[in-house]
């Protein structure tokens, strides 16, 4: 007992030392030691940063600020800063860097931007500078509403999500195909889908042409009506195509959605810009029947239906009009 008392009373330090003069003990005495040092060291680092560690981490020598982020070259189509801007709106400058989540915390806030498209890795590195890799959104079509009787355009990227209007002048809206499949609005803000299968579908085929459509003049990517006394779209969407001169071409279904015997999506834009190199092929005298791109080469013109009357605006008969954004 007295023993045990006194061995109590010496100390991890002065255990410490015992333990290496024992030679009978070797390496046992060693790692003993060893312990007993991680343990009290160990103990007094996780007490004093239970006690101070808030002050270290809230210090502004820790804080993360705008010139600390590092993000890829923004593109010139989003005209405002998307790292300032996450940086105001997330409440950024409340971060720590030593905080141990703080990379998954600046992925978050990144990912609710609505230019950006996908945040696929946050990182920190020996100098204090936080990297955020990730994809912005591109604009490929706008599409055609109709609002309180007005019309406008909207515009979206590849994946049919809603692009912020405000960021498009009205000359700027004349750069990018449009998109018209009958009545629709987006069911959510900028940065999330559309909402409708048919502009997902129709915003992939626009994104297909994304090289081809300026050299074949082409000004609308559209579904055509139902026939009368259809309510609502038909199952089987098949989409056409529109040029500035008015001269239809039939594109056929979704990208990935081609029946057994039609032409995928790169031989259709082949074609198109086959037919785009011949001189007068795509003008509305060439054919009196659109030209079909889901057939083998060459592309054929096919039968065209008959008018008919009280078509919706904006579904792409006869020579467009141009529309302004409201």
């Amino acid at each position: 007992m007295e023993r045990a008392t006194s061995a109590t009373r010496r100390g991890p330090f002065r255990l410490a030392g015992e333990a290496f003069s024992l030679p009978l003990q070797g390496a046992a005495a060693t790692f003993s030691c060893f312990v007993i040092l991680l343990v009290f060291f160990g103990g007094g680092f996780a007490y004093a940063w239970q006690r101070w560690g808030t002050l270290v981490q809230n210090h502004p020598r820790y804080a993360i600020d705008a010139e600390r982020l590092e993000l890829p070259p923004q593109p010139e189509w989003i005209p405002a800063s998307v790292k300032d801007e996450v940086f105001r709106d997330g409440n950024l400058a409340t971060l720590s860097l030593l905080d141990p989540q703080v990379t998954l915390k600046v992925a978050r806030e990144f990912a609710l931007h609505c230019w950006v498209s996908h945040v696929r890795r946050v990182r920190k590195d020996y100098s204090g500078r936080v990297i955020v890799e990730l994809d912005y959104r591109r604009p490929v079509a706008m599409v055609e509403v109709t609002t309180n009787g007005q019309r406008g355009l909207l515009p979206v990227d590849a994946a049919g999500v809603l692009l912020p209007p405000q960021d498009f002048t009205p000359e700027q809206t004349r750069d990018f195909l449009r998109i018209a499949v009958g009545d629709t609005l987006p069911v959510g803000s900028p940065g999330t889908p559309w909402g409708d299968p048919a502009i997902a579908e129709a915003a992939v085929i626009a994104e297909t042409l994304r090289d081809a459509w300026r050299g074949a003049r082409l000004y609308r990517v559209f579904l055509p009506p139902p026939p009368q006394g259809t309510r609502g779209r038909l199952p089987d969407r098949q989409y056409r195509l529109l040029t500035r001169d008015g001269a239809e071409l039939i594109w056929g279904h979704a990208v990935g959605a081609e029946s057994g015997t039609e032409a995928k999506a790169a031989d259709k834009v082949f074609r198109l810009a086959r037919l785009a190199e011949q001189p007068g092929a795509l003008s509305p005298s060439a054919s009196e029947s659109p030209w079909d791109l889901r057939e083998a080469l060459p592309a054929s013109p096919v039968k065209k239906p008959p008018p008919s009357d009280g078509l919706p605006t904006g579904y792409g008969t006869g020579a467009p009009s141009p529309t302004t954004r409201e």
